[in-house]
């Protein structure tokens, strides 16, 4: 379980707390997959601890696509937020085979907006269905904070705002290039997250495979979205156990160099004072959703 803490003073971020916690058990399991979890005690006291003395106001939490279903929903700019709720719960009912999960929590949040070929604007909406019993043991485990309401939001949507500030500071795709490609290993998925200069634009996610499988599924999604590889002019990793060879088969693709991502940047902290053995490319979601 990685966490992060930061204060935003005068549109600046600075990093408070940055770190880990290990079980003796699978979290992950614990708190999305068993049936009658016997150690969110446990889970909870960890994060009492690592955020001894905290005050922060709001608390976010990173989950991953296989969790919950994630989906975008144009929705018609200027929609009131009455109108928004209506047709995202109409949506989440539809694609959850109205309600197979037994009831879900929904999280919206804006990715970007979009003009369609009849000329109409819209916003598109990342959506996040999460069942309601997981949103009940999020509510054990984090009602030890101070700010006792939460915000669940997918690991995708922190990189896309960490990649949104990196634009900000300087770190902007080339013209004739405007699209950055990411992609999130994990042992369970590969997630693949497309920007436009910082504008979140799609994202998706594969089940595990080689770094061949990856590059596969990675043109046809840009294909379908009407990219093409020279139109993609930086290529991020994230996540864990990186596979080897990924970074050399993109670099050919793409012609450009992959590079870890790394957050630390943002939240105005010297990269130099981490050790060069210390996994920012991991960190790049919960950062994310904080800023």
């Amino acid at each position: 379980m990685r966490y992060a803490e930061v204060e935003q003073i005068d549109g600046r971020y600075r990093l408070l707390r940055l770190g880990s916690c290990d079980f003796e058990f699978d979290v992950a399991h614990e708190v999305f997959v068993s049936r009658e979890p016997v150690h969110l005690e446990t889970v909870s006291e960890a994060v009492g601890d690592v955020f001894s003395g905290s005050i922060a106001s709001e608390v976010r939490v990173v989950t991953h696509p296989p969790e919950g279903l994630a989906f975008f929903t144009p929705v018609a700019a200027g929609a009131s937020p009455q109108a928004v709720e209506t047709q995202v719960r109409r949506e989440a009912a539809l694609l959850t085979e109205g309600g197979r999960f037994g009831g879900v929590h929904l999280t919206s949040d804006v990715a970007c907006e979009a003009t369609l070929p009849d000329g109409e604007t819209v916003a598109w909406h990342q959506v996040l269905a999460m069942p309601r019993m997981i949103h009940s043991r999020f509510e054990q485990v984090l009602r030890v904070l101070p700010a006792h309401a939460f915000r669940l939001m997918t690991s995708m949507h922190g990189v896309a705002n960490t990649l949104n500030r990196l634009v900000s500071k300087g770190l902007a795709p080339p013209e004739d290039a405007p699209y950055t490609l990411s992609l999130g290993w994990y042992p369970t998925h590969v997630e693949c997250l497309l920007t436009q200069r910082g504008q979140w634009r799609f994202s998706h996610h594969f089940d595990p495979g080689t770094p061949a499988d990856v590059a596969y599924l990675t043109l046809a999604l840009l294909d379908h979205l009407g990219v093409t590889p020279t139109e993609v002019g930086r290529v991020f990793f994230y996540g864990v156990e990186l596979k080897v060879g990924a970074f050399e088969r993109f670099e050919k693709l793409f012609e450009s160099m992959p590079v870890k991502l790394n957050a630390i940047p943002v939240v105005d902290l010297d990269p130099s004072s981490l050790s060069s053995e210390f996994d920012v490319e991991a960190y790049a979601p919960c950062i994310g959703v904080t800023l």
